[in-house]
């Protein structure tokens, strides 16, 4: 994760060509996390009528870009394969359970 040191102006997703002040964090996450995130999510009846979250990459950014209006916070997420620099919720050593968790096309990614 990268954190901006300073406060930059953004478009205030309330207020149509207003600007708000906040601070620009990248979060980098696994391909697969996102995935199963967006899976898990994708039939809540808000998800699946707002188009801009209808890909796993959809969905996060505009979770993140949204949180400026409350948190000041623009978050974008940037996606890796490589789960030694991301948030990765892979379970390679068997310690919590992943059953219920499904995969997706990554090509919306």
């Amino acid at each position: 994760m990268d954190v901006g040191k300073k406060y930059e102006p953004f478009p205030d997703p309330n207020n149509p060509g207003g600007t708000i002040m906040g601070q620009r964090v990248n979060v980098r996450v696994h391909a697969d996390t996102a995935c199963a995130i967006f899976n898990s999510c994708k039939r809540v009846p808000f998800v699946a009528s707002v188009s801009a979250m209808g890909t796993p990459s959809g969905f996060l950014n505009f979770q993140g870009h949204n949180a400026v209006s409350q948190g000041f916070q623009y978050v974008s997420m940037n996606f890796s394969y490589n789960k030694e620099d991301s948030l990765a919720f892979l379970d390679e050593y068997n310690d919590y359970a992943l059953s219920n968790m499904s995969t997706c096309s990554t090509k919306g990614i």
